[in-house]
């Protein structure tokens, strides 16, 4: 074994061990890096040790980890590549290196989408070698050497990039065949992944909760059509007008708590029996005033609107319509879902907004209930604390 063989050897069991550690140790913490898994195809020739002998691009795969450091807007790449160098002659002969490459690339963010890259690339070529027919001899003369990368990176989606460098070695063997790289990145670091979503979600919250500000609130309220009719048939006119009686002043006592605790948004009320007219954007006779008496004269043109809902958190579910299911008056008699009980807000379509979006304010304190009052405070701070 030669000297410069057991160095090269040497070289490549640090560099390995390296990439093992930081890869672990990257798994392991997930606090402020993350790990990239990328591959593609590299246009690059190969001059053989005869520089006379005309040979030609080709275009071979090459794969590798790399670990992404965040500075400030813009990120520290330390990653590792496995290649491969190919070319051919006149007389079919095939050049071919084999190796890999130890890189730190520092990205400068453009934009959200957009990056340069540039950074050192230091190479140990483990097989050199050239082939003709079914006959490979060793090409000597290729060992370890440095090259210099450059390019730009595409975000594609928040967990992959799209990347097209440029790398010029400083080999006096290699200097003449520069390649050129086109490389597909995929994040994978779960809690990543998860910060990535985490992101988009509090974005598509931020512009909800804007969105609303500048919005009215629909609040559904009951009114108890179907029991009312079901007496109404019996000619229990008493029980009837009790029912009335006991929702009027039931849904008055949520006016009130909006008026004195809720300014985040304009409000208005209607009765669950007009919700399929809400939901198709009917506006007319279907609110309430506070003599709890539907009012022709509230008159709105809304260019967007929520819908608000005392109910139970465990009857939705995001991204399902709740127009039919309606905190129903069975609801009410649920005394032991203590957790589940409070105010939701939901977009126009009666779909529960997700998180982190303050969709749901819980309306016990260990097993108090809260007034409506307490409960809108709430829901009010947390929309204002968001916003």
């Amino acid at each position: 074994m030669t000297h410069s063989t057991f160095i090269q050897r040497i070289g490549l069991k640090i560099l390995a061990t390296l990439i093992v550690v930081c890869s672990v140790s990257t798994l392991s913490a997930q606090e402020k890096g993350w790990l990239h898994l990328f591959g593609g195809a590299d246009f690059n020739s190969l001059l053989p040790p005869n520089d006379s002998i005309k040979t030609y691009h080709s275009v071979m795969p090459f794969g590798g980890l790399s670990l992404v450091v965040p500075i400030d807007k813009n990120e520290l790449h330390l990653g590792s590549t496995l290649f491969k160098k190919s070319s051919r002659d006149d007389s079919k002969k095939k050049y071919q290196n084999m190796g890999l490459s130890a890189f730190v690339n520092y990205n400068y963010k453009v934009s959200d989408k957009f990056s340069i890259s540039a950074g050192p690339q230091y190479s140990f070529v483990i097989n050199s070698y050239v082939k003709r027919g079914s006959e490979s001899t060793n090409m000597p003369g290729y060992n370890a050497y440095f090259s210099l990368n450059a390019g730009v990176l595409f975000e594609l989606q928040p967990n992959i990039n799209l990347g097209l460098s440029y790398e010029y070695p400083f080999n006096t063997k290699l200097e003449k065949w520069p390649s050129l790289k086109v490389t597909v990145a995929l994040k994978l670091s779960k809690k990543s992944l998860k910060i990535d979503h985490r992101k988009a979600a509090e974005q598509h919250a931020g512009k909800e909760l804007k969105n609303m500000q500048n919005a009215v609130l629909l609040v559904r309220l009951r009114s108890y059509k179907k029991q009312i009719e079901i007496y109404q048939d019996k000619g229990l006119f008493d029980r009837v007008e009790q029912i009335k009686k006991e929702r009027d002043a039931r849904n008055h006592k949520i006016m009130l708590a909006f008026e004195e605790a809720f300014d985040y948004c304009p409000v208005y009320f209607f009765y669950n029996s007009d919700t399929e007219k809400i939901k198709n954007k009917n506006f007319s006779n279907v609110f309430i005033n506070r003599q709890m008496k539907l009012d022709s004269s509230i008159v709105i043109h809304p260019k967007d609107y929520y819908i608000g809902e005392f109910g139970y958190h465990n009857a939705y579910t995001e991204n399902m319509d709740y127009s039919q299911q309606e905190a129903s008056d069975s609801h009410l008699n649920r005394a032991t879902d203590f957790s589940n009980y409070g105010f939701v807000i939901m977009d126009s379509q009666f779909k529960m907004l997700p998180k982190p979006f303050p969709s749901f304010t819980m309306g016990y304190f260990a097993f108090v209930k809260r007034k409506p009052a307490k409960i809108l405070k709430r829901a009010n701070q947390k929309l204002k604390k968001l916003r």
